[in-house]
């Protein structure tokens, strides 16, 4: 008799066990994917960041060169 509620009691620890791993799993792919997404729109928006100061970069460099063109010698 008590190795048979041992026997159910594995039974359940284990049923247990399978469903906390899977939610787990599903949870752990969810957050992957939404880390991702995230990631890459960070990325996305740091490339887009980097461009436009770039671009203001040569805008005054050029500006400072025709200032500088326009100096009397």
């Amino acid at each position: 008799m008590r190795y048979r509620n041992q026997r159910g009691g594995v039974g359940a620890a284990t049923c247990r066990y399978e469903t906390i791993r899977d939610t787990m799993r599903e949870e752990l792919n969810r957050f992957q994917k939404e880390r991702a997404s995230e990631m890459s729109a960070l990325l996305r928006d740091f490339a887009l960041a980097q461009a436009a100061y770039t671009a203001a970069q040569a805008k005054a460099w050029g500006e400072l060169l025709a200032d500088l063109q326009n100096v009397p010698q």
